[in-house]
């Protein structure tokens, strides 16, 4: 917190919650991992309500320790907690009772070689690609902490609303990427009694997910950004009072909430490339468009130009780059792979 010249007025009570909340990072994990397990059968429904239930006691029972208790940021922090626990501990229940390969049975728990090295090779070029994304932000977040508290409200007043754009664009890249490896993967011969038709076949289904996806995807954003941003009088209310802090959040609103959508080209594409086996590529190009290109910006044209505004401008400039990247590399790399399926 200090390397990111965050004021002391924020530091201790962010230090407390951080550490509160990384206690529990284990239950996030757990429910992050199961929940994928349930969608990549098609059951987006149940790993949904369980969230929703658990939002609603995270909602009460922080409710409970700040006003009852007093306890601040510690009663948010450790209601965090218990709501992950809950969402953690209902998912387990349900996989004990799957059946089939779906079915989680403790004793058998164990490492296999060959399921890890695939794990890997496409997890974690995808977790490198989010860890630096967040550095970046970190850094973008010192720029911002260097205009002062009121900045600092405004900004995170402004990004919660791009929190909910980002979900709803997530879940078209979650669907993008469940059923464009379901279709790839199904390529096997062994399955097929009429290799080349079923190929074919698969070879469209996939093309049709990267339309539908990226079509549904990009218009649900649209709707989102331009719906809060029309609204933002009303919607920044619901956060701050403060008329000191509103102008802040105003700003994000028109630097970089109104252009939200553009994320969804390379999103989408770079789902679509690890349902294919290539997570490589589109988490190299997030890389370099989210973190290094925005890093050189603070540090050159951020520099010369120290406005708030022209910090946040770095955000869509970013998106254009990487999304036109991305795009480029789906187009070659799908046009080889949907031509070994047809072979």
């Amino acid at each position: 917190m200090n390397a990111m010249d965050s004021p002391e007025n924020v530091i201790d009570l962010s230090t407390v919650y951080l550490r509160i909340f990384y206690a529990g990072m284990p239950f996030m994990m757990i429910y992050i991992y199961s929940s994928a397990i349930l969608r990549s059968k098609g059951d987006t429904k149940r790993p949904l309500l369980i969230l929703l239930c658990s939002g609603v006691v995270k909602v009460g029972i922080s409710l409970f320790f700040v006003i009852a208790l007093g306890m601040g940021v510690k009663g948010v922090a450790v209601a965090t907690i218990i709501a992950n626990l809950l969402n953690s501990g209902a998912l387990i229940y349900l996989l004990r009772r799957e059946s089939g390969p779906f079915r989680l049975e403790l004793r058998k728990v164990r490492i296999k070689k060959e399921q890890l090295s695939r794990i890997l090779k496409i997890g974690v070029p995808a977790g490198v690609q989010s860890m630096v994304f967040s550095f970046s932000n970190v850094i973008i977040q010192s720029a911002i902490n260097s205009f002062g508290a009121d900045a600092i409200a405004g900004s995170a007043a402004g990004v919660n609303f791009e929190f909910f754009c980002y979900f709803v664009l997530n879940a078209f890249g979650q669907a993008a990427v469940t059923f464009t490896s379901q279709n790839y993967g199904a390529r096997n011969a062994d399955r097929c009694k009429e290799v080349f038709k079923d190929c074919m076949i698969l070879a469209d289904r996939c093309k049709e997910v990267f339309k539908d996806c990226m079509i549904l995807g990009t218009v649900a954003m649209l709707i989102c950004n331009f719906g809060f941003y029309f609204g933002r009088e009303f919607f920044v209310l619901a956060f701050t009072t403060d008329a000191v802090v509103i102008p802040w959040a105003m700003l994000r609103f028109r630097h970089v909430l109104i252009f939200q959508w553009i994320a969804a080209s390379y999103e989408i594409s770079g789902q679509c490339l690890r349902g294919m086996g290539h997570s490589l590529l589109p988490a190299l190009f997030s890389v370099l468009g989210s973190c290094v290109l925005r890093i050189i910006w603070i540090y050159t044209i951020f520099q010369s130009i120290r406005t708030f505004e022209m910090l946040l401008d770095i955000y869509p400039i970013s998106w254009i780059i990487t999304g036109i990247a991305t795009l480029i590399a789906y187009a070659i790399i799908s046009k080889k792979e949907f031509k070994k399926m047809t072979c």
